[in-house]
């Protein structure tokens, strides 16, 4: 009995208070009563904290993030009632405090949370935009030394927004547009990471039309975006437009002199809108087309002023979620869910080729520099060179890429840099080299490398990811963890599906047969 008495008198020793007494009448009471100070408010929900000095607080959140907050404890005034009637400390009947916290640093890691949405590059090719779940960063695009210039959050109230969209405003590239999950669209400054312009509240034209759009904004995704400088000498008039889920394309203008937005225009596109790309129908430096991809399958080419229709692309056979235009305005390649990758003439909307691109949906699009080489990504992992100008279009695979969806795509205006992000949390370049590359042998060593899984080397780590990416989720916790293992065992023999031998001598009679076609 009395090692415990000494044990509990031990355990008020080490909590620092005055140990619990009993009253006369039987009642419990506390030597020390605590009270709240202050109310600390981290960025992120917090993981732990620790106290740096007796007014310091350092948090980590969930966001892998340690935030540093200094601490003010003002006084608090005012009579202050020990105990009710039931012996219970209370609050003070009036006090008055100063005390406060304000966050003083913050140490972020560079990559990135989840998984990337979207990509940019800006106009000189020095910075790169990537857009991921509550934040947008800004990458150098040295590929030799990538280096984190800024990651700009994006506020919420109740949680985090989901960045879909992100284009540098040219032609200074010092803003970037960004859309969001809730219909949000903002113009950030690069430099501070401020909100500049919040397009968001100028969707609405009327007061009836502004109660309809409040009502229907907050769960409307804006899923496409672009920029485009509407004067030939890269003066001050730029454009964005954007559209999404309440099928609507709108349209923006800022002007140098004024440096304020207004909206200028708005389109009904009667489907939800999936991609939009301003496109040039000649060699003019201007875009005097507007590409608008919607649900149904149908691309529509309207005049980028006016928003007058010209000439409906069809030929997808579930909707597009990807287009973009040469560079002369000669060829426009468009590609989507199908799986196909499609190229078309501007003027008349006639299909002149047509391909099975990927083995899953096309996710982006784009032309390498004024050339008419194409770049697409798909869900399927893979990032592939294709030709719109040969009889077979496919030129190349960038080998060693994403483990996993690839939602992203940007090329750099000279066509020397390939930029991709995609579920995996990463963004890979791609650089263009001296060494020759020939068509025939990268459709070989495809063929061969589909039909016969189970002769590729299992000992390279990006193989095994690569191969199991068609398998992934896509989530952002998801995408990268566990496929990898999983398809280590297929290849090595183990309970997993391999090529039988048959399979494997009709891979090398194809090989024969495409060896003597060369």
């Amino acid at each position: 009995a009395d090692d415990d008495d000494d044990a509990d008198d031990d355990d008020d020793d080490l909590l620092g208070g005055s140990p619990t007494t009993t009253s006369p009448s039987g009642a419990i009471t506390a030597g020390d009563a605590y009270y709240l100070a202050v109310t600390v408010a981290a960025s992120d929900r917090p993981r732990s904290f620790a106290f740096l000095a007796p007014q310091r607080l350092a948090i980590a959140t969930r966001a892998n993030t340690i935030e540093t907050h200094a601490l003010v404890f003002g006084a608090v005034e005012g009579k202050r009632k020990r105990s009710d009637d039931d012996g219970e400390p209370q609050q003070p009947e009036s006090s008055s405090t100063s005390s406060s916290s304000r966050r003083v640093g913050v140490l972020e890691t560079p990559g990135h949370r989840a998984a990337v949405r979207s990509v940019a590059l800006s106009g000189d090719g020095l910075a790169v935009a990537a857009a991921t779940v509550g934040a947008v960063k800004i990458w150098s695009a040295a590929a030799s030394a990538p280096r984190l210039h800024r990651s700009i959050a994006l506020k919420a109230v109740k949680r985090k927004k989901k960045a879909l969209c992100v284009k540098f405003v040219p032609p200074a590239d010092a803003s970037i547009v960004v859309s969001s999950d809730d219909g949000s669209v903002w113009v950030v400054d690069v430099a501070s990471g401020a909100l500049t312009a919040d397009l968001t509240a100028r969707h609405a034209t009327s007061a009836t039309e502004a109660n309809d759009d409040a009502a229907q904004r907050a769960p409307q995704q804006v899923w496409a975006l672009d920029v485009r400088n509407t004067t030939a000498a890269g003066g001050g008039v730029v454009e964005v437009c954007a559209g999404g889920a309440n099928a609507m394309v709108d349209v923006w203008r800022r002007r140098a002199e004024a440096d304020e937005w207004k909206q200028r225009t708005r389109l009904d596109a009667s489907e939800e809108v999936l991609a939009l790309r301003y496109l040039n129908s000649s060699a003019s430096s201007t875009a005097d087309c507007l590409a608008v991809a919607t649900v149904d399958a149908v691309v529509r080419i309207v005049a980028a002023t006016t928003l007058t229709f010209r000439v409906s692309l069809y030929g997808h056979s579930i909707g597009v979620l990807a287009v973009d235009g040469a560079a002369d305005g000669g060829v426009v390649a468009t590609a989507g869910a199908d799986k196909t990758l499609k190229f078309w003439g501007l003027e008349y909307g006639d299909l002149r080729r047509s391909t099975l691109a990927h083995t899953d949906a096309v996710t982006a699009v784009a032309f390498v520099g004024s050339t008419h080489y194409v770049a697409t990504a798909s869900k399927d992992g893979d990032v592939k060179m294709w030709d719109a100008d040969a009889g077979t279009p496919f030129v190349q695979l960038l080998k060693r890429g994403h483990v996993g969806e690839v939602w992203a795509l940007a090329v750099d205006a000279t066509g020397a840099a390939v930029l991709t992000g995609g579920a995996d949390r990463s963004v890979r370049c791609w650089l263009r080299t001296d060494e020759p590359v020939f068509a025939s042998e990268e459709a070989e060593a495809m063929l061969l490398a589909a039909a016969a899984p189970a002769r590729l080397a299992v000992d390279d780590p990006f193989v095994v990811a690569h191969h199991a990416a068609p398998g992934s989720t896509g989530d952002d916790d998801d995408a990268h963890g566990g496929g990898g293992s999983s398809a280590a065992a297929d290849l090595s023999g183990g309970t997993g599906t391999t090529a039988s031998d048959a399979s494997l001598r009709g891979a090398d009679r194809l090989a024969e047969a495409l060896e003597l076609a060369a």
